[in-house]
């Protein structure tokens, strides 16, 4: 059997049983070949992702299964439980059946936001927080208009490394607390009273000092009887990750709604789409010491939370007996940095290997020896502003699924723990699978490859509208428009794209709804490059006006990696 995996490789196509490629290769092979006459089987895997290039797929292989009663096309995914019924009734016309193959992992204990918070103790008890101190969004307003400024008029700016204390004065609740705690000893790693876990985003964040203020005052009460409820079902905490302990959590009936709601209003609880580093790292040395051996796995959105969370955790982690080896990963590593994460430590050393990644780990990459999980619940999209023609990444909840395929990560060797940074209630209101990305990312080149691909006679809205989840039509209106201004599409008003007598195209002229676009020559040769059909328009128009190397240098940049995006 030969496997093709090196294109400059040149095999026999007579000797090749097996294919491997991506869906993009797949959608232009079927651009050609609209039957895969050479195929016999077809198996798309990890299909519960609904990339764009996957859901056309689907369309192309509905159809071709109408014309090839011989053709097998297998859709795989760990976690199909979400579109099991959508695939179902989307190819019910053909012969379909459903195989549920049991995993064999093993079991994989799940603790949400309550449980995390009652068991590491982060933010449990009056000596962690910061007093009289809560941050309030960013505010641009100056101080003498702004009405949540206190009479007193202070109101400091304060960044992560200063060192000066963030108020001075006299509360009567502060002081009668602070003299209860005097000679208690925190852990190594516990920084909670610091000023840097209050630091969000790229600039200085706008606090509001509120001792003597009575509302806060009550607010500070509550939590401390909060606490002192927690503390007394639970009992004593052990410095680190214990199961037996986590199971005792799990069936104490302590105050779980109470205790999130304060971590959401007064405690760190990130603001907007940002998340709380700070519990990340507090988590992540809560399990380092644990007795259980195996490495952790951190999921977070970006490359910028990784390195976020990697700083955090080599300023606090020194003195643990302990230490961490972190791994990073994400898409832009190449192949061989990747490699290193693989790597079993020796079971002598006094390292425990943290990975810090994207969700390329939820499904793309399996390391055996993750025991311990810890999701933050949120990913990175990809969305697409047809008005402005921007594509912009956003920090979105991820889905129930993905949800399940990062916990399955813990199970892979032995018994293993997932830490869900966001409450059951959060969980259960994530959608059961993601949104399709033909749904929310730009179309323009599905488009192109609509009107290549499309029977005869079917308009371009008709055939994406049997998409398992259509794109919106306005979408498709504006990808033509913007295919129109390329030059990619033209309406011709019934004449040919190829008539001698067709004048040249006419940008300022706008389609109707009625009357669908044509391919011009031009779109024909973009839809062919793998490219954005921006890119590919430059790229041929370099050629066109001799400035081919510094063309095709800017459309490597481009293609590759948006500048903008982390």
């Amino acid at each position: 059997m030969v496997i093709i995996l090196d294109s400059n490789k040149k095999i026999n196509p007579e000797e090749t049983v097996l294919t491997y490629c991506t869906s993009g290769v797949l959608l232009r092979m079927l651009t050609v070949d609209s039957v895969a006459k050479n195929a016999s089987h077809i198996i798309l895997d990890e299909i519960h992702e609904r990339e764009q290039n996957t859901d056309y797929l689907l369309i192309a292989l509905k159809e071709a299964l109408k014309r090839r009663k011989d053709l097998k096309v297998i859709l795989m995914s760990a976690t199909m439980e979400g579109n099991r019924e959508t695939f179902l009734k989307y190819f019910h016309q053909s012969d379909i059946g459903s195989i549920d193959i049991p995993s064999r992992l093993h079991a994989v204990d799940k603790y949400f936001l309550d449980d995390v918070l009652a068991m590491t103790g982060y933010m449990s008890s009056p000596q962690q927080m910061n007093y009289g101190f809560r941050i309030e969004s960013w505010n641009d307003r100056p101080m003498e208009t702004n009405p949540a400024f206190p009479s007193n008029g202070f109101a400091p700016t304060i960044h992560p490394s200063a060192s000066t204390p963030a108020f001075s004065g006299s509360n009567s609740v502060i002081d009668n607390l602070a003299s209860q705690l005097v000679g208690s000893v925190a852990s190594p790693y516990n920084r909670q009273n610091s000023v840097s876990n209050f630091w969000s985003g790229d600039g200085y964040m706008e606090n509001r000092c509120e001792w003597g203020n009575p509302g806060y005052d009550m607010h500070l009460a509550n939590y401390c009887n909060i606490a002192a409820k927690t503390d007394k079902t639970i009992g004593p905490r052990p410095n680190s990750f214990s199961p037996r302990f986590a199971e005792k959590i799990r069936q104490a009936d302590y105050p779980r709604k109470e205790l999130v709601d304060y971590y959401a209003n007064y405690g760190t609880r990130p603001y907007g789409d940002n998340i709380d580093a700070a519990l990340v790292k507090y988590c992540v040395m809560y399990l380092l010491t644990s007795e259980v051996p195996g490495s952790i796995l951190v999921f977070l959105p970006g490359y910028d939370d990784i390195l976020n969370v990697r700083t955090q955790i080599l300023e606090d982690a020194a003195s643990l007996r302990v230490q961490p080896r972190i791994y990073t990963l994400h898409s832009q590593m190449n192949s061989s940095d990747q490699q290193k994460v693989f790597e079993r430590l020796p079971d002598e050393t006094k390292e425990r290997k943290v990975i810090l990644s994207t969700n390329i780990a939820e499904a793309s990459l399996t390391i055996d020896d993750v025991v311990f999980v810890i999701d933050c619940g949120r990913v990175k999209e990809k969305t697409y502003d047809h008005h402005s023609r921007i594509s912009q990444l956003k920090v979105v909840w991820i889905a129930k699924s993905n949800a399940e395929q990062r916990s399955g990560r813990a199970g892979r060797c032995r018994h293993g723990y997932c830490f869900r940074l966001y409450s059951e209630e959060e969980y259960n209101a994530m959608n059961e699978t993601q949104v399709a990305e033909m749904k929310r990312a730009a179309i323009h080149d599905v488009c192109l490859h609509a009107k290549m691909f499309a029977p005869n006679n079917m308009a371009v809205k008709q055939f994406l509208g049997m998409a398992p989840e259509p794109p919106d039509p306005k979408a498709i209106e504006n990808s033509f428009a913007f295919l129109l201004q390329l030059g990619a599409l033209f309406d011709f008003s019934g004449s040919s794209p190829f008539d001698p007598e067709v004048g040249p195209p006419s940008y300022q002229r706008e389609h109707t709804a009625d009357v669908e676009p044509d391919l011009t020559e031009l779109g024909m040769i973009i839809a062919h490059l793998p490219l954005e059909p921006q890119l590919a328009r430059m790229l041929l128009y370099g050629v066109a006006f001799k400035c081919f190397n510094p063309i095709i240098t800017l459309v490597a940049a481009l293609s590759h990696r948006d500048p903008c995006e982390s």
